[in-house]
């Protein structure tokens, strides 16, 4: 942990793959949850405040609401930059809406209550982890089992407030497309 520049502030669990509150070395940061052991030892893991790649708890982000026509689902996310919904794009997924967030950290609350509630409706992940190559699986939901305004409704909830940017045409296509 310590080479990795996190200071843990809590004993080990004994789980390699549990999360470790820690305290980043360079900017003092306490994370929490923070890195695993099993993230640690693979090269990932650390500070996301002071990572140079990936997702930045402090700068502005946003959550994502995504629609693939084909496979008739939805997926949620956050991102710093486009990068990400443009990756997702090329997989046929386009987007629907954007709430942008003045941190990660807030796009990042609401992107976990976002999966919990999924979990808490027994909503199961409608792609394999196999066909995200930008993985994400995780955060998708089949238009069988939930339809798209309760999705929406529950992430503006949660969100406590509108999308900042809506996509109608890609709302419209999902809504009254093939079938």
């Amino acid at each position: 942990m310590v080479e990795a520049g996190v200071e843990p502030l809590a004993p080990y669990s004994g789980s390699r793959r549990g999360a470790w509150k820690s305290r980043c070395r360079e900017c003092r940061s306490i994370l929490d949850p923070g890195p695993s052991l099993a993230n640690i030892e693979r090269g990932q893991g650390g500070c996301g405040n002071c990572a140079t790649y990936g997702f930045n708890p402090t700068a502005p982000a946003y959550v994502y609401l995504l629609g693939h026509e084909s496979l008739r689902a939805l997926k949620w996310g956050i991102a710093n930059s486009e990068r990400r919904i443009i990756n997702h794009g090329y997989g046929g997924w386009a987007v629907l809406a954007r709430w942008n967030s003045a941190t990660g950290t807030e796009a990042r609350a609401v992107e976990r209550q976002i999966k919990q509630w999924a979990k808490d409706k027994g909503l199961r992940p409608a792609v394999a982890a196999s066909d995200m190559r930008y993985r994400g699986y995780s955060e998708t939901v089949s238009l069988a089992q939930v339809p798209l305004d309760t999705v929406w409704c529950q992430i503006v909830k949660i969100a406590e407030r509108e999308p900042d940017v809506v996509q109608p045409a890609a709302i419209k296509s999902l809504q009254f497309g093939s079938r």
